[in-house]
Formats: structure tokens, sequence, C-alpha cells
């Protein structure tokens, strides 16, 4: 990005985002037979609407989780929220993004 291009950034995020250094999450969700699922995955950021996830395997768009931060430590906390976007990548295997409620 050259100092010409910057003026044409536009920021899409309206709040800040804080890094959490790949902290570790646990999901918990139903699929569409109500069957139980539960999977851990690392926390890349997190911001007051939404959360950046790295997990091995995919999760549907639209899909509803339960996210626990921390979790089995007394800084446990926990949150839900809905898969708004997923893509493959490299060691990560998939990004996550997630809409908290």
């Amino acid at each position: 990005m050259t100092d010409d291009d910057s003026a044409s950034f536009d920021e899409q995020r309206r709040s800040l985002r804080l890094d959490m250094e790949a902290e570790p999450v646990r999901l918990n969700w139903l699929d569409a037979n109500e069957q139980a699922h539960a999977s851990e995955g690392l926390c890349l950021n997190i911001g007051r609407r939404g959360m950046l996830l790295c997990m091995q395997h995919p999760l549907s768009l639209g899909q509803l989780v339960y996210i626990t931060l921390s979790p089995h430590t007394e800084r446990e906390n926990n949150l839900r929220g809905q898969v708004g976007r997923c893509s493959a990548e490299g060691s990560c295997h998939f990004r996550i993004a997630l809409q908290l409620f």
C-alpha cells in the first residue's frame, strides 16, 4: 500500500479489537439433529461485537455456538455467538468469525 492508497482505505470496524494472543477457547453447539458437539480452538482477537477464532475444523455459516474463554481456569468466561464467516487458512486450518450476542 502506498501513501496514495491509504486515503482510499476505509476501516470497516466500529469498535477496537483486543489481540488475544491465541487464548484457548472451547466451543459447544448443537447440530441440525440436536446432537451436542464440543471442540477446542484459539481466540485470535475479540471486540465488542465479535471474535476471530482459529479451529481445526469448519463450522457452518449461521451456526449458533456457546463459547468458553480460558476454559478450566478461574478466569473462565462464557459467551454466545453465531458463525458469520469460515475460511480455510494454512497452519490455522480454519479462521472462524463469530458475531457475539
